[in-house]
């Protein structure tokens, strides 16, 4: 029987792909958040930016669904913020609705691919024209595509001043 983890298992995503493996048969969950969770899989309580906490989650797991993150309009401190949503995640994205993000995941486990880092984000809104401003002053580019990451800087997390990976311009 595969073994899946669930980090942000508490959380508004982590709960959702929890109910939806919950009806896959064959399946057994490891759950893990920071939160307190009452759950009748097996749970490990664990801050995913404390390497120490975390170097034993992984072990006797199939596969990593990692849906953990920090939000900017909560009262968490910017370093919470890079802690969990820059080291757990290089690139998260606030624009699709939860159960479109946790079908998603359930999806990319069922897939043949193996041993494979899935990213699941949506569509890049940058162009080819956005291509050099991008290298040399994102945060402009960034603002127009993206508004509400002025929520981000009134928060004190900065915006990259470059974006130079990680980009499939159409």
């Amino acid at each position: 029987m595969p073994r899946v983890l669930i980090t942000g298992a508490a959380g508004v995503l982590g709960r959702t792909v929890t109910s939806l493996l919950e009806q896959e048969p064959g399946i057994a969950l490891r759950l893990t958040d920071m939160a307190p969770l009452d759950t009748r899989h097996e749970f490990v309580r664990a801050d995913l930016a404390n390497w120490e906490e975390t170097k034993g989650l992984c072990q006797g797991v199939d596969e990593v669904l990692h849906a953990a993150a920090i939000h900017p309009w909560k009262k968490y401190s910017p370093q919470q913020y890079v802690d969990c949503n820059i080291k757990g995640t290089y690139n998260m994205t606030q624009w699709l609705h939860v159960s479109d993000i946790a079908m998603a995941h359930v999806l990319a486990l069922r897939s043949e691919l193996r041993n494979e880092a899935l990213i699941i984000a949506a569509k890049v809104p940058f162009t080819r024209a956005d291509a050099p401003a991008l290298l040399a002053d994102a945060r402009p580019v960034i603002l127009r595509c993206f508004p509400k990451a002025r929520l981000l800087e009134e928060r004190g997390i900065q915006l990259p001043k470059r974006i130079d990976r990680g980009l499939r311009l159409g």
